[in-house]
């Protein structure tokens, strides 16, 4: 153990140095992993409802690989996190572009929880998220997505139920 709490350069050259990019997600995981077996084991299980969003985080001035948003005004990229929506504890990040889809990263997220042995009922996002892959997916795994109809929807009249059992359909085929 510490002698008193660790400072800020400590867990920096510990993240930075010690562990590194390429070693951060596999800690990450295992850290997760971890916590979910002790609280399982006293009764509370993670991961039943979850958030998930980005979020911009601004790249250093000359880094290369950043792209520019006329979004967030700002070159960067975007953080796409899910958290237990009951105890706000992270469970699973996906880095990306910040000009990035981020609604394509809600089934690696869902694949993630389901790696740790969780079982998610209600996951809360924002509309973005809610596509019919992703609805459908979601729906078939038990978990209800729950998410706010955008102002910019346009209600399909051409849409039927047999063609939304459709999308259903050949997703359940395809996966």
């Amino acid at each position: 153990g510490f002698p008193e709490k660790p400072r800020y350069e400590l867990l920096r050259e510990f993240l930075y140095e010690r562990i590194g990019v390429e070693l951060f997600p596999v800690v990450f995981h295992l850290v997760v992993q971890e916590l979910a077996v002790l609280l399982k084991q006293r009764g509370i299980q993670l991961g039943a409802r979850t958030f998930q969003d980005a979020t911009d985080a601004r790249a250093l001035k000359h880094d290369p690989e950043a792209k520019y948003s006329g979004y967030y005004k700002e070159s960067g990229y975007k953080l796409d996190v899910t958290i237990d929506a009951e105890r706000e504890v992270p469970l699973g990040y996906l880095p990306m572009e910040i000009t990035a889809d981020e609604g394509k990263n809600l089934i690696p997220s869902q694949e993630h929880l389901e790696s740790l042995k969780m079982q998610t009922k209600e996951h809360v996002v924002d509309d973005k998220y809610a596509t019919y892959e992703n609805i459908a997916r979601s729906e078939l795994h038990g978990t209800a997505m729950i998410y706010k109809i955008a102002k910019n929807w346009v209600y399909n009249t051409r849409s039927t139920p047999g063609d939304i059992k459709m999308v259903y359909q050949r997703y359940h085929q395809e996966n």
